[in-house]
């Protein structure tokens, strides 16, 4: 839903006071109008993937939520957005030294990365394409 529009705005306010009283997900859907937008697989994801599908900014809400909870209505890329954490597991982060080879080797990678993208650009700089037309026969 766009979220420059303010009856959507209001909707979204509207169905977060249903949701925070307990109504049924599918009350609040038929008495609002609004529909469910992003659908997630049926399985816990770390935050880097549910990034891919959600953006960083809706992404960002979800750890200052509670299992069950939902969020406030949040405006992300044109769309109010209202997110429900069911599930979360927290994870365990192991000792530096025991992490340390991973580290250092997506810090090589990333900076390999950096390295052949630049080196790229420069190419791309200093490289002049002309494109012939092809003569019919």
């Amino acid at each position: 839903m766009p979220g420059s529009d303010p009856e959507a705005e209001q909707k979204a306010v509207a169905a977060f006071r249903q949701l925070g009283s307990d109504t049924p997900v599918e009350a609040v859907i038929s008495s609002t109008g609004l529909e469910p937008q992003t659908l997630l697989p049926d399985e816990l994801l770390p935050l880097t993937k549910l990034s891919d599908y959600l953006g960083p900014k809706l992404t960002q809400q979800i750890p200052a939520l509670e299992h069950g909870e939902y969020s406030r209505p949040v405006e992300a890329e044109g769309s109010i957005h209202i997110l429900h954490l069911l599930e979360s597991q927290g994870v365990e982060l192991p000792p530096f030294e025991q992490a340390r080879p991973a580290v250092e080797a997506e810090f090589l990678r990333r900076t390999g990365d950096d390295a052949l993208r630049q080196y790229l650009a420069w190419l791309r700089k200093r490289t002049e394409i002309v494109v012939v037309a092809e003569e019919k026969q």
